[in-house]
């Protein structure tokens, strides 16, 4: 039986693997809970089924790395490779005896010992004596049989080998395999009960490589199916973006809420009504905005500050604060609400708002020194889930077109880099709009058919 290698924090787990499906993630509903950073949830499913192991990613999370490829679709994890989902590790390891790529050698008879500094392993005495060795007397002469030519042997050995790997690899099923499309059918069925909406598009792909072959009746069969499947993916897809809304909701609105709502006073209540309004459009069907939450709340706070009057020097001192106090920091945001104020400022606000402008330049420089080079400890670590949060956030919020540009620079030296690109495209809709407005992050985008 397989066994499951876990690694993470130091610390190394081994469990029976089964036949059957296990779910992965940081959430408690996870079949197998992980800790580490950079872990969704429901981040994966791995199946194991006639002796191989297949990783599905869920669809908006973190590509899986293996060998420093990502993988953000179902794939098949061999023996002795090693898989990071998140700051975690995962590998398969095969128990001794368990897979085999050629037939043992025959256990040498008794009374017939192996040759001093033979390489080829116990040969019979009959193999011997065909040699010209001396056999080992049995009570009566035995004719010698002429041995088996050393390259057929090798050839049979080869060609068990392949069989066998094919076999464990998954890769028969798929070897000139005849259009069935009853078989499909079956297929699609079945998976339609777990739930697994990528093994039936897969299926559907290949039905759509044999769809000359169908009949009308099959053919609006399976493109009912199909629609079956999309609905799934795109609730699935709606699921984890709606789960990374949650996060958002939890720091920004619910702990702001109760932190600093008390208060009743018009700087806190103006940064409230913004984070609901940017809330609504980044997870526009999140439970919180479809059950009338921001609605709720917007209604309640409209009179206390009115979004449409220009900010004091008091609502901009505070917004900026709370931009700049917490990772990420948005100073991109900061600056731009300080320049459209000193527009018109005069007089004193016009001094603070140019010292607050000068102390965030400082500011700004020592926090983008910063994260780069914990950027590149994540890098050296072999964490890229954490390196690449790090550079995103600093390319879309640090607001200087040459820090960006060295973010965006390191970025791209990350392999499977779309995956994650498109991890945003789906779940951080703003963040991901602002990468899109980086020069060398845009084509990059446009040449891997992320746009």
């Amino acid at each position: 039986m397989a066994k499951l290698i876990v690694e993470e924090g130091g610390k190394r787990r081994r469990f029976r693997l089964n036949p059957g499906k296990l779910t992965i993630g940081s959430g408690e509903e996870a079949t197998l809970r992980l800790t580490s950073e950079g872990v969704a949830r429901i981040h994966a499913v791995l199946i194991f089924k006639d002796g191989v192991v297949t990783l599905e990613p869920e669809a908006g999370v973190a590509p899986i790395m293996v060998g420093g490829k990502s993988h953000s679709a179902g794939f098949k994890l061999a023996v002795g490779k090693s898989a990071a989902i998140g700051g975690a590790r995962i590998s398969i390891e095969a128990e001794e005896g368990e897979v085999k790529a050629v037939a043992p050698r025959p256990t040498p008879r008794s009374g017939h010992a192996t040759r001093a500094g033979q390489a080829g392993g116990p040969r019979t005495s009959r193999n011997r004596a065909s040699e010209g060795d001396e056999a080992p007397a049995r009570g009566r002469h035995r004719k010698s049989k002429p041995s088996v030519p050393a390259g057929l042997v090798v050839g049979l050995g080869l060609a068990g080998a392949l069989i066998v790997i094919k076999i464990v690899s998954g890769w028969a099923d798929s070897l000139d395999r005849p259009f069935e499309p009853m078989g499909s059918k079956v297929k699609i069925e079945g998976k339609l009960g777990f739930g697994d909406y990528k093994g039936i598009l897969a299926e559907l792909d290949w039905v759509d490589e044999n769809r000359a072959e169908l009949s009308v009746e099959w053919h609006s069969y399976f493109d009912s199916k199909r629609e079956e499947a999309e609905a799934m993916r795109g609730e699935a897809q709606l699921y984890a973006r709606n789960t990374t809304g949650t996060k958002w909701f939890t720091t920004q609105l619910e702990k702001f809420q109760t932190s600093y709502l008390k208060r009743n006073t018009r700087p806190e209540a103006r940064v409230f009504l913004k984070r609901i309004a940017q809330f609504r459009s980044d997870y526009p069907r999140h439970p919180k905005v479809t059950d009338g939450w921001c609605d709720r709340f917007a209604e309640r706070y409209a009179e206390v500050a009115k979004l449409n009057e220009p900010p004091t020097m008091e609502d901009l001192t505070f917004e900026v604060k709370t931009l700049t106090w917490a990772r990420p920091h948005d100073y991109k945001k900061s600056f731009e609400l300080l320049e459209a104020f000193l527009l018109t400022a005069r007089g004193s606000d016009e001094m603070a708002a140019k010292a607050l402008v000068q102390e965030k330049i400082t500011k700004r420089k020592e926090y983008f020194d910063e994260r780069i080079l914990y950027a590149r400890k994540y890098w050296d670590d072999n964490e890229p889930n954490r390196a690449v949060a790090e550079l995103a956030q600093l390319v879309a919020k640090v607001g200087d077109p040459a820090m960006e540009d060295q973010a965006a620079d390191f970025l791209l030296k990350f392999p499977g880099l779309d995956g994650y690109l498109r991890s945003y495209k789906r779940d951080r809709v703003s963040t991901f709009e602002a990468l899109m407005r980086n020069e060398s992050l845009r084509a990059y985008a446009a040449s891997n058919n992320v746009l």
